[in-house]
């Protein structure tokens, strides 16, 4: 046989080869629109999934909330960086109690593990500039609840809230995720004050993320509200 059938040959196989992945990548792509659906309860962070020849694309369930949009599921949303400070995030991981947490890192939130200590939170993180007596800050907390569900877990701590003067605005369950969102807001602090809380329940634990801001707009401090939806967004339990 001369190089020229070898060649010849080679080329066909070649061809052979590609044409095989394109059938399997065509296969993959049907596959994938037949069964969205099941693969949208598989990942069950997902507000939507939608299948393209790119690939899957995912929307993360989403619940609007005095920080904007505040993740419902138990999906960490990666911080905002600049192009020119691409890593500057600080991240905390608690690999005992197990979530982690991000926050920016050029001084405008600033972690504390004192007041941490003082109130009996398992991380706080304020905010560099108070207002009044008040400090914007994220904190996290746990609970073992047994086998208690959320919503009745929930709805033992809306009796305590209200007693104090708190308001349940709005709350979202998502009872497959074993996650959920609150806002609640209390009348009674000078200027108003919004909590807004991550729920998310693991095996017999309840993980709470709270951010707490004032009801007024702090105009003068046009980021501070935008990354403390992106800090309580950042809250994952491992």
């Amino acid at each position: 046989m001369n190089s020229t059938e070898n060649d010849g040959q080679d080329a066909g196989k070649k061809t052979s080869a590609s044409t095989k992945w394109i059938v399997i990548g065509v296969i993959a792509v049907v596959f994938m629109i037949i069964f969205q659906d099941e693969i949208k309860h598989l990942l069950k962070n997902a507000e939507e999934v939608s299948v393209t020849a790119e690939g899957i694309k995912i929307k993360t369930r989403t619940v609007e909330t005095p920080l904007g949009k505040t993740v419902l599921s138990n999906k960490a949303v990666e911080m905002e960086t600049s192009a020119e400070q691409p890593n500057n995030i600080n991240t905390y991981v608690d690999n005992i109690n197990g979530f982690s947490l991000n926050w920016p890192q050029d001084g405008t939130w600033i972690r504390d593990d004192n007041m941490a200590a003082n109130i009996g939170v398992a991380f706080f993180v304020h905010y560099y500039q108070s207002f009044g007596d008040f400090t914007p800050n994220v904190n996290v907390t746990y609970e073992v609840i047994g086998n208690m569900n959320l919503e009745d877990w929930l709805a033992i701590g809306h009796n305590s809230l209200q007693q104090m003067g708190w308001e349940i605005q709005n709350l979202e369950i998502d009872e497959e995720l074993n996650a959920g969102v609150q806002v609640i807001r209390n009348r009674n602090y000078p200027g108003g004050l919004f909590q807004i809380q991550r729920f998310i329940l693991k095996d017999d634990v309840a993980y709470i993320a709270t951010a707490s801001k004032l009801e007024i707009d702090n105009t003068a401090f046009p980021n501070l509200y935008s990354e403390m939806g992106q800090i309580l967004n950042s809250f994952q339990v491992l």
